[in-house]
């Protein structure tokens, strides 16, 4: 069975969210020109993106982990096909 970090996952949480958050504050900088509510620091949910990438990265090694403690299987790792 599969540890499951809480941690990750509420920063996966928190990456999504931010990255609708920003898409909805473009659509409202797009189409709403006049009496605008969000504010513009929601921009920063653009940087949710770069936050999944490096959760990603997080879990795939949290994942292979095992596997790079043999030397024949780190070489089966980087040379396969």
């Amino acid at each position: 069975m599969e540890r499951k970090i809480e941690s990750v996952q509420i920063m996966r949480g928190v990456a999504a969210l931010s990255v609708v958050v920003f898409h909805i504050w473009g659509a409202e900088l797009k189409y709403c020109s006049s009496g605008r509510l969000l504010p513009d620091i929601l921009y920063a949910g653009i940087f949710g993106v770069d936050l999944f990438f490096v959760i990603s990265g997080f879990v795939m090694f949290m994942i292979s982990r095992q596997s790079f403690q043999d030397q024949k299987k780190v070489r089966r790792f980087i040379y396969r096909d």
